[in-house]
């Protein structure tokens, strides 16, 4: 017998067909437009656009509908009970609390990102490799600097999986740039510049812009926000274990948006709604510290020490020596 868990807050209703399956999931698109639906296994969880089911062989359902109140798999009926609210509710953060639990979320990444994981971009190897690595710093670099749509851009696309490591990293951009209160109209450059004919790095990065997102980066984002650098370092081990990659690298960015200088300003003016009248006001954040940024450690083989702060790429001393396979976007020349 099926049973119904939970039904993401980004589901569509509508009549949906066939577009994928993979191991515990099964990917459906709207039969009017491209929005996806994706049915999971309990081990997978909640999502924006996910559908947790349990007692369901995923490799043979077919036809889906949702309804306001129900999901119809392959004429099989279940009442919808619960919803995944999947938007980020941010009611309050500490500069020196976020400070600490950054320190606390790079040395978890550190430990717990798998070796494909653009935390860990290759030192040597291949000129793939090479041009890989370059890329995404340069991309970075424009981000942090403030030029979204070309820094977007650079990135979008980039890399290995799914959902690319530079879409995954952009997801966790706009998520850190929500969290912070960075305005909407900029969160929507980022998105617009970076927007995919792939569909689920399209669904992904949408769902980012407006601070929707998996429950482990959600509840990530809280506890660097509210909780304890133990509670960070469990949520970001959970992350890291999303996917191939996929969850380490939404870590990454989320971690470059919020330990770069340009996220005090922001964070500076969250602060300054939530105060109470007659207290001293903190837009400046006057002892802010950006983030310890683990991307301008100087790698043994030189790759990164010319990168910019904030982004928490090291040299990987496990991966191994050549990457074989993957896809990269690149303009003409740039692995000549």
């Amino acid at each position: 017998m099926i049973e119904l868990l939970n039904v993401g807050d980004r589901v569509q209703i509508g009549s949906y067909r066939v577009f994928s399956r993979f191991r515990g999931a099964t990917a459906f698109v709207r039969d009017e437009g491209s929005d996806l639906a994706v049915v999971v296994e309990e081990s997978k969880g909640a999502g924006p656009c996910q559908i947790v089911v349990r007692g369901c062989d995923l490799n043979a359902i077919g036809r889906l509908e949702v309804c306001p109140d129900r999901v119809i798999l392959d004429g099989a009926t279940m009442e919808i009970r619960r919803r995944y609210h999947s938007r980020l509710r941010i009611d309050g953060s500490r500069p020196a609390g976020i400070h600490r639990n950054l320190h606390a979320l790079g040395a978890a990444l550190i430990e717990s990102a798998p070796a494909r994981s653009m935390i860990f971009l290759p030192g040597s190897g291949s000129a793939f490799e090479a041009a890989l690595a370059r890329r995404f710093r340069h991309g970075i670099g424009l981000l942090l600097a403030g030029r979204l749509e070309s820094g977007a851009r650079a990135i979008a696309g980039l890399g290995f999986g799914l959902t690319p490591s530079g879409d995954d990293f952009l997801a966790g951009l706009l998520l850190g740039m929500y969290g912070a209160g960075a305005p909407s109209l900029e969160r929507r450059r980022v998105y617009q510049a970076a927007r995919s004919s792939n569909a689920f790095s399209d669904s992904l990065l949408r769902c980012a812009a407006d601070g929707c997102c998996i429950e482990p980066a959600q509840s990530l984002i809280h506890a660097v926000f509210a909780g304890t650098e133990a509670q960070v370092a469990r949520h970001a081990t959970r992350l890291s274990a999303v996917g191939a990659s996929s969850g380490a690298d939404l870590a990454a960015g989320l971690y470059s948006y919020l330990a770069s200088s340009g996220a005090k300003h922001v964070l500076g003016a969250r602060r300054a709604k939530e105060i109470s009248p007659g207290r001293e006001p903190w837009v400046g954040i006057p002892n802010w510290r950006a983030g310890p940024s683990l991307f301008s450690q100087r790698s043994r083989a030189g790759l990164l020490s010319d990168a910019p702060p904030g982004l928490p790429l090291w040299e990987n001393r496990r991966a191994p020596g050549r990457i074989r396979g993957g896809s990269i976007r690149t303009s003409p020349g740039v692995l000549s």
